[in-house]
């Protein structure tokens, strides 16, 4: 997911999470990891004489880590971070603006963590119609998703048939 955002400026990544405590631990953790990461340094924008027209902005070769879930005061935007981490709820409004907006192509990865809890009989359902959508896409978009409890048969049951 890293290496992803790294490697494109404008590749964004999201980290699925069922629980917002997950979500508040592992944005902290995913902080401490890119702390004093810099992306590859890119010239400004420049007038012809040389002179640039803004000046940039101060974490403009950081990567930025934003968390989204419920309660949360924060009202970042699909451009205000390069990963999220998300409930499943908040990545699946994040997924849906992305869409509306186009600006999906930019989605590099994505992270389902508990991927198991796609049975859940309440929020099961919202983690398969994110995922759907994502499939159904056609996009260079790795879709990385973990269970410590599934086993490889179950997983090949999830997987859509072709």
């Amino acid at each position: 997911m890293l290496k992803r955002v790294l490697d494109d400026r404008d590749a964004k990544a999201i980290l699925v999470l069922p629980y917002v405590a997950l979500v508040q631990e592992k944005v902290r953790w995913l902080r401490n990891v890119v702390d004093g990461i810099s992306r590859q340094k890119h010239l400004g924008q420049q007038s012809p004489e040389g002179q640039k027209l803004w000046a940039a902005r101060a974490d403009k070769d950081t990567v930025r880590v934003v968390g989204f879930y419920g309660g949360n005061k924060i009202r970042s935007t699909w451009a205000d971070f390069d990963i999220a981490v998300c409930t499943m709820e908040k990545a699946n409004s994040l997924v849906n603006t992305a869409i509306e907006d186009c600006s999906i192509t930019k989605l590099k990865a994505i992270v389902l963590d508990e991927c198991h809890m796609i049975d859940d009989g309440h929020r099961g359902y919202i983690l398969e119609l994110m995922t759907t959508k994502l499939l159904c896409i056609d996009q260079d978009l790795q879709i990385v998703a973990m269970s410590a409890t599934l086993t490889v048969c179950d997983f090949h049951a999830l997987l859509p048939l072709d």
